[in-house]
């Protein structure tokens, strides 16, 4: 959710699209991430547990191969001194590596208790 607010931040503070040094289809998927970011919390909110899994693995997936891509192609690094994609990298190996043990949880019926 908070990297949510980040791209909210700057579609408010720099305009629709605001990546302009990046392509259009970069631009506009970051600006997404605005938005799309918000279902994984709100499927978690209501109850759609298993939604919210798989929506959060394909979200980041999507996420760092874009990023992996972009900085591969235009900022000539992909992880040396990228410090963003170090982390989030890190983030989508926690959740690769947590969803199968969410998605038993999930699945168990275990959430309903208490």
């Amino acid at each position: 959710m908070g990297v949510s607010l980040h791209h909210l931040y700057d579609i408010f503070t720099e305009g629709f699209l605001p990546y302009r040094g990046a392509p259009l289809f970069f631009n506009a998927f970051w600006t997404s991430l605005a938005f799309v970011d918000l279902a994984v919390p709100l499927f978690l909110a209501v109850g759609r547990f298993r939604l919210a899994i798989v929506s959060a693995v394909g979200i980041m997936t999507l996420d760092v191969c874009i990023n992996t891509f972009f900085a591969f192609k235009y900022r000539d690094s992909v992880y040396p001194g990228n410090i963003d994609l170090v982390a989030q990298t890190a983030f989508f190996l926690f959740v690769i590596v947590s969803a199968p043990l969410a998605w038993r949880w999930a699945v168990s019926g275990r959430q309903n208790v208490g």
